[in-house]
């Protein structure tokens, strides 16, 4: 759900265990009480989510998830169909800076973690947009990934 403060509400978790058996109802709820909650975007980046659900529309009609192909939930087989059908119905008409690479799902989140502490975001402030329950585990997982932070450390001596 996209609110009217340029949000998006997460309230449930997608629970997946076959092409044919999944769920992500929001009264299974989300996989920790941290995950619910309204995660704040850019003006740019709903408007991209709402070209992106109208090309998904015009290719497989309406489907209630921004991530799938033809009415199913993507799998890991499944994944050539969202990459090479999606990917490239968007990119034929994608401005040049617009254009999408083949990236798991998944990806763009970390992606913005790492974008984020690259940017010298405070890692309580990452933990509150990643929905992380601690701030350990946004620590834990993004500290060691930033190569630059060890030149840092040689170059401050």
């Amino acid at each position: 759900m996209i609110g009217i403060n340029q949000s998006i509400y997460v309230d449930s978790t997608l629970y997946y265990r076959n092409k044919e058996n999944w769920s992500a109802s929001t009264k299974d709820g989300t996989k920790t009480a941290s995950s619910t909650g309204w995660v704040k975007l850019t003006p740019k980046m709903i408007e991209m989510l709402k070209e992106w659900r109208e090309k998904q529309r015009d290719i497989f009609g309406d489907i209630p998830y921004i991530f799938m192909c033809d009415g199913t939930m993507y799998t890991p087989t499944r994944w050539n169909c969202w990459k090479t059908t999606l990917v490239k119905k968007w990119n034929k008409t994608a401005k040049e800076n617009e254009v999408l690479e083949n990236i798991r799902v998944h990806d763009l989140r970390d992606s913005h973690g790492m974008w984020l502490l690259s940017q010298g975001i405070d890692i309580k402030t990452i933990q509150k947009r990643l929905c992380h329950a601690k701030a350990t585990t946004t620590m834990n997982y993004y500290l060691d990934r930033l190569p630059e932070n060890e030149e840092k450390v040689l170059q401050g001596f």
